[in-house]
């Protein structure tokens, strides 16, 4: 059962200076799925789109940035909710607790002025039944011990928390209403490898235990080796290949992710990695054929003319490459 739909989503930004319109193709004709119970990793070099797609499958849609095509649905309750229709307070109502949010850079997204206990009565004051000072702390004393923090850190100001624990502060407010779906936008990003591996492990367990479902955004493929349940590549704006994070890593299809998985170093192996050479696309210009065509060095006359679909290669694996066609993998499996 899926918990959240995008559907051909078009999330594009759309600026004009000068009289002159400049539209970016952030998001391009994206069609995915998270299901119940599972990490659904979503992977791609700076710039691939990833962050907007979040930005989108969570409604937080500001201008400059647009949906102008498709829909992201929610199924709530055995009830589908379209977040790219609804209003505010629709939204409102299932943020949160249907789904929630731990944002890009989320160490900084503590109010420096309040004690952190103040940051939790802000963010269950108008979420859950009236309830007194005390019993709020209790619970989220409670619930921050959980996850592996002293109760003492609700006096605290977030200056006087480490990285790590600001980021187990964070995960604390996405995961304190048992939302369904969680989704964390680089989780990771300026931890050292440690505390890295401590919040890896933190989201790994929240979701076995909650039994909920995990959508982690990273550039970093050994996080989405170690955690994640399938995976989704992309690649200036569009789904390139998906699959089952097993099934990526073992039998990479498209040229792309060969060189992501190829870039990631082995102990004991000291031969050079080969990136992808080049740089990707604009995507404020016209674009036809395969995105991927400048860089790849399998590169047929095909690809320049139109745009490869992504189709079913096998089980539970897609791919949008002229390379790879369902009968290819097949008798390969």
């Amino acid at each position: 059962m899926s918990l959240v739909r995008a559907e051909s989503l078009k999330a594009y930004y759309i600026t004009k200076a000068y009289g002159v319109e400049r539209v970016v193709k952030a998001v391009d004709n994206v069609t995915l799925e998270v299901r119940e119970n599972e990490i659904l990793g979503i992977a791609g070099e700076s710039g691939c789109g990833k962050s907007t797609l979040m930005k989108t499958l969570l409604g937080i849609v500001q201008p400059p940035l647009t949906v102008v095509g498709g829909r992201v649905v929610y199924t709530v309750d055995g009830k589908d909710v379209d977040v790219t229709a609804a209003s505010p307070q629709e939204l409102e109502g299932v943020r949160w607790r249907h789904v929630s949010y731990v944002p890009q850079g989320s160490m900084n997204v503590l109010n420096p002025v309040r004690r952190i206990k103040h940051t939790f009565r802000d963010f269950v004051a108008h979420r859950v039944q009236r309830m007194s000072q005390a019993e709020l702390v209790k619970w989220a004393a409670e619930h921050l011990k959980s996850l592996g923090l002293p109760p003492e850190v609700l006096n605290a100001y977030p200056h006087q928390l480490s990285g790590g624990m600001k980021q187990r502060v964070t995960i604390a407010l996405a995961t304190l209403l048992k939302p369904k779906v969680i989704f964390a936008d680089e989780p990771t990003t300026a931890l050292d490898v440690i505390v890295q591996r401590g919040v890896i492990q933190l989201l790994s367990r929240i979701q076995r235990e909650e039994k909920n479902s995990l959508v982690l955004v990273t550039h970093d493929m050994g996080v989405h080796a170690h955690l994640t349940h399938r995976i989704v590549i992309m690649y200036a704006g569009k789904v390139i290949e998906e699959g089952s994070t097993a099934k990526i890593f073992s039998a990479p299809q498209h040229p792309y992710t060969q060189y992501l998985i190829g870039s990631l170093p082995v102990i004991g192996d000291k031969e050079y990695r080969v990136s992808a050479p080049g740089n990707p696309p604009r995507l404020d210009r016209p674009l036809t054929g395969c995105r991927f065509v400048d860089r790849c060095p399998k590169a047929m006359p095909q690809c320049r003319q139109a745009a490869p679909a992504l189709v079913e290669t096998g089980k539970d694996h897609k791919v949008a490459c002229f390379l790879v066609s369902p009968e290819e993998e097949k008798e390969s499996a």
